[in-house]
Formats: C-alpha cells, sequence, structure tokens
C-alpha cells in the first residue's frame, strides 16, 4: 500500500524541487538576490530537500513497479504539475507544448492499461 502513496509524494517533491529552484534563479535574474548570496536563499535549501525525497523514493519505487509503468507515469506527471504552474506565472503556452504533455499523458495511460 505504501509504493501506491509514494507515487504523487515523488511527483509532488520533484516538480516542487523544480518549481523552487526557478523561482530562487528568478530572484537572481532579477537583481532582487545577488548571486553570492544565492546559497542563502531558503528556497535553494528546500529544492534540494525535495530532490533528495524524490530521489530516494523513485528508487523504492523502481524496485517494487515496472520501469517500463512507473518512469512514465512519475514523468508525466512532474510534467503535468510544472505546466501548471507555468500556466499560474503566466508563461506562454502554445499549441505544441499543449500537445506534447497530451501526447505524454496519452503515452502514460497506454502503458498503465497494457499490464
Amino acid at each position: 500500500m505504501i509504493k501506491f502513496l509514494l507515487i504523487p509524494v515523488v511527483i509532488f517533491a520533484a516538480a516542487g524541487a523544480q518549481i523552487l529552484m526557478k523561482y530562487a534563479i528568478n530572484l537572481v535574474l532579477l537583481d532582487r538576490l545577488p548571486l553570492f548570496n544565492l546559497f542563502k536563499a531558503w528556497h535553494i535549501y528546500a529544492s534540494v530537500s525535495l530532490y533528495v525525497l524524490a530521489f530516494a523514493a523513485t528508487i523504492y519505487l523502481f524496485s517494487v513497479f515496472e520501469l517500463s509503468f512507473i518512469s512514465p507515469l512519475l514523468v508525466a506527471g512532474v510534467m503535468l504539475l510544472i505546466f501548471i504552474a507555468g500556466i499560474y506565472w503566466g508563461e506562454t503556452i502554445t499549441a505544441m507544448r499543449i500537445s506534447g504533455g497530451l501526447l505524454l499523458v496519452t503515452a502514460t495511460l497506454l502503458l498503465a492499461y497494457s499490464r
């Protein structure tokens, strides 16, 4: 049962880590945070912590699920969360990006139902 609960943990941890890292880098690019102070930002440490959590849980999931099932599922979940965050932050969303996301989700569903 724990293996199924770890799937959303990995997805949210990996997506959260990437989003926090992007936010911290944007602070540097917008000159709100000098480059040499980047490692004083809590965003960096939270991001690294989430990456470590996601990595450890992913290693466990790879040992209990088939790789051809769990890997696309995790990638699709992370991609969808980052896509939603991009919409929230007003990033440009093109038809090509939407098509790519839908293809990834469709492929994941096909792999899941092929078990």
